[in-house]
């Protein structure tokens, strides 16, 4: 009984750490760029992927998975999700390291197989193109990645299990409890790789960062936020400023008046996530990333 109250009080105190601070921060409300979009496009169709195999698995029947859908664009407070009940096509993505991603493609979405194998190709690649740390999680025991709570971030480091592919022009979303997010093809506004590689960190990394003090000094003494969306709160911060990790450290072609901008305006952030990565010998594989 001790041991399950003492869980029950680290979660509130991590829970409560994770957005302690959160106002001070966004006091602050500068930011550099407006949306992450702006950064534009930064992993190409042709560039190396962990994609070993994408076996299809089955398609459900009577109504088998549930989930709740994303919220209507440029909306953050206007409603609330809604839930529903849904079949799919059901792929398993399997990647070098054997990492296993389930890609549920709703059947609303997709009517046929080739349709639904279409897509889930698209982003099983895709995800097989980001760091490796992205896509598995961070927290690792023996030669497996698992939850992880107990002075360990917030016990959300598993990285991505489930990806759901759905129907609609909706923003794309990241559930901690299934360790899934659902994403919206139709949706033209996201850029595919920079939208993938921020509902990932959600997954991999935001619990162990946000609960860092050193992330937060790193924020301070930043003095501003590299988008907009970012000032909502830690998570988000983490998940927008990955994707520029990425373009200043591992895109040997990124333009160096891009990087000189996004290192002058986030110099301390950039700085934390290198000796994250380097500390916790995290693979960016397949990429090959350096300061």
């Amino acid at each position: 009984m001790k041991k399950l109250l003492g869980i029950i009080v680290l979660s509130l105190v991590l829970s409560s750490y994770t957005n302690a601070g959160t106002n001070n921060e966004a006091k602050n409300k500068k930011y550099v760029y407006k949306y992450l979009e702006d950064l534009k496009s930064i992993i190409k169709d042709e560039d190396l992927t962990n994609l070993k195999d994408l076996k299809f698995i089955r398609k459900s029947e009577n109504k088998e998975f549930f989930a709740m859908s994303g919220k209507p664009m440029n909306c953050n407070n206007c409603s609330k999700r809604k839930s529903y009940e849904y079949d799919a096509f059901v792929f398993h993505a399997i990647y070098k390291s054997e990492h296993k991603i389930t890609f549920l493609v709703d059947t609303d979405f997709a009517k046929n197989l080739e349709k639904a194998k279409k897509y889930a190709l698209i982003y099983a690649k895709s995800m097989g193109q980001m760091p490796l740390f992205l896509r598995q999680g961070h927290t690792k025991y023996g030669e497996n990645y698992k939850d992880a709570n107990l002075g360990v971030g917030t016990g959300t480091e598993r990285g991505v299990k489930i990806i759901v592919i759905a129907k609609g022009n909706k923003r794309w979303w990241a559930d901690f409890n299934q360790a899934r997010f659902i994403i919206y093809p139709q949706n033209s506004t996201y850029k595919k790789d920079l939208t993938l590689m921020h509902e990932s960190a959600h997954l991999s990394i935001q619990g162990k960062i946000t609960t860092d003090v050193k992330w937060y000094s790193a924020v301070l003494a930043d003095g501003k936020y590299i988008t907009k969306y970012a000032r909502t709160d830690r998570g988000e911060d983490v998940a927008d400023t990955i994707s520029f990790w990425v373009a200043v450290r591992c895109i040997d072609e990124f333009p160096q008046k891009k990087k000189d901008k996004i290192l002058k305006a986030i110099p301390n952030r950039i700085k934390f996530l290198d000796n994250f990565i380097n500390e916790n010998k995290l693979s960016t594989s397949p990429m090959v990333c350096k300061k």
